[in-house]
């Protein structure tokens, strides 16, 4: 769940230290660097990921 986070947490740090583009650490057993990036009502995110689970949605019942 940290990309839920930085997402969240991107515009807030954003509008406090006057920068669209920020780098966050996840610091954690498994730390890494996520950069984030407003774009309008948006916030991007990249760095490296690891698949730690995969599934299917199912949209219909």
């Amino acid at each position: 769940m940290t990309g839920s986070a930085h997402t969240a947490l991107a515009p807030f740090w954003s509008a406090r230290l006057g920068r669209a583009d920020l780098t966050g650490l996840q610091a954690s057993t498994r730390s890494g660097l996520v950069r984030t990036s407003l774009r309008g009502d948006r916030t991007w995110l990249s760095g490296d990921a690891v698949t730690v689970i995969e599934g299917d949605l199912l949209t219909e019942l």
